[in-house]
């Protein structure tokens, strides 16, 4: 469920509205309350104080030694600190405390966790979501070593999505392309390279933008764009050696002008190697705003013109920066009219994954092949001498 924060402790959901509030005490487990979209910033925050207060006079409540919040911190602290899943399975695993009251984990049961999947389910949380708050349990439990793992025996409430590919139309991508901001990068304490009044960064040219004008115009994923080194380039720099991800084998792609273009820059401006996310999602979401396609702050929808209606949007409807690499490969699926090259240059190991771009290219396909056989008839009558006004129809057409 996508929320925004608000305050301290407060949220608020972005599709309904509702006000969501945590309030953490030490010796208490997590309170969490939800309010009705009614109510003011105001009243939620007094609510939040009161509550406060009210757990700051009770007396705190003993730890259970087998107690999930107890079996979480031990099992947080075995990971590497400060990554991103860390960080994510804190987040589930805060979520499981609170919906379970902080059980102790030999008392939880594979019905009680069935219940509160579908209990979130219901609220409106994605599949993916879900699957990423029982993988979080799942690894609680193994951490623990109590015995069976009643994680391991729910399922999931919710279907998995197959969502099309969110391609954008190349007009819209090469506007948003366009809107990139020219500064970039982070500038670490004690860095005075950058020029004289600049604001974004340390470089005149963004490394993040040109990262990004890369994946546009390649299809690369950003896993592969982090493994990239300038050996990969081949005959004069007019292919390139994709090294594997996701099971799939190295694969050679002819690449455009454009793409050789900013792979140059990627080189000249030293802006190969891994690269963090944060930076890309940033400079992408001030280009959409510049080009008028941020969403709604009000509603959460969001506009993309061009695309077929009742396009499946994801989880939130934002455009993301990994729909240029569906865009590129719906560009490439109706140039070529099939979608043989388009598995090739996308790295898909299967080709049903592929076949989703059809959705998308269908139109511009099927118009180029009727255009085609159009021609060809028109070419069959000619040469069966039909008479000319018939054949002055077929060419007008044509």
């Amino acid at each position: 469920m996508p929320r925004q924060k608000v305050g301290r402790g407060i949220y608020r959901d972005s599709r309904s509205g509702a006000w969501e509030v945590f309030v953490r005490v030490a010796g208490h487990p997590l309170l969490h309350r939800r309010l009705p979209a009614s109510a003011s910033r105001r009243d939620v925050e007094d609510a939040r104080a009161t509550w406060r207060r009210e757990l700051r006079r009770t007396a705190p409540t003993p730890a259970d030694p087998d107690a999930l919040s107890l079996a979480a911190r031990r099992y947080l602290a075995s990971l590497v600190q400060d990554s991103a899943h860390a960080k994510e399975h804190q987040h589930h695993l805060a979520e499981w405390q609170a919906a379970v009251h902080d059980a102790p984990l030999a008392s939880l049961t594979t019905a009680l966790l069935q219940s509160v999947l579908a209990s979130w389910a219901s609220q409106g949380f994605a599949y993916y979501t879900l699957r990423h708050r029982r993988a979080a349990l799942c690894a609680l439990f193994d951490h623990a070593a109590i015995g069976v793992n009643p994680a391991r025996a729910t399922r999931l409430p919710v279907a998995k999505p197959n969502p099309e590919p969110r391609g954008l139309p190349m007009d819209v991508v090469l506007r948003i392309l366009e809107a990139l901001s020219e500064q970039g990068g982070v500038v670490r304490a004690g860095d005075h390279s950058r020029p004289k009044g600049a604001r974004g960064g340390r470089n005149d040219v963004s490394k993040t933008r040109i990262r990004i004008h890369v994946m546009a115009h390649t299809g690369m994923r950003p896993s592969e764009l982090k493994r990239y080194t300038p050996a990969d380039r081949l005959h004069d720099g007019r292919q390139l050696v994709v090294r594997a991800s996701k099971d799939c084998n190295n694969r050679v792609i002819a690449l455009t002008p454009d793409a050789e273009y900013w792979l140059d820059q990627l080189e000249a401006e030293d802006a190969v190697g891994p690269f963090g996310n944060g930076a890309v999602q940033r400079a992408f979401r001030r280009a959409l705003r510049k080009v008028g396609l941020a969403p709604d702050k009000a509603s959460g929808a969001q506009s993309v013109p061009g695309t077929r209606p009742g396009r499946p949007r994801g989880r939130t409807g934002l455009i993301r920066p990994y729909d240029l690499r569906h865009s590129f490969l719906t560009a490439i699926t109706i140039a070529s009219g099939g979608t043989d090259a388009a598995q090739w240059i996308g790295g898909h190991k299967d080709p049903r994954t592929t076949q989703r771009y059809n959705l998308n290219a269908v139109s511009h396909v099927q118009r180029a092949a009727v255009d085609k056989v159009g021609a060809l008839i028109a070419q069959a009558k000619v040469a069966a001498k039909l008479p000319a006004k018939v054949t002055r129809a077929a060419t007008r057409r044509t």
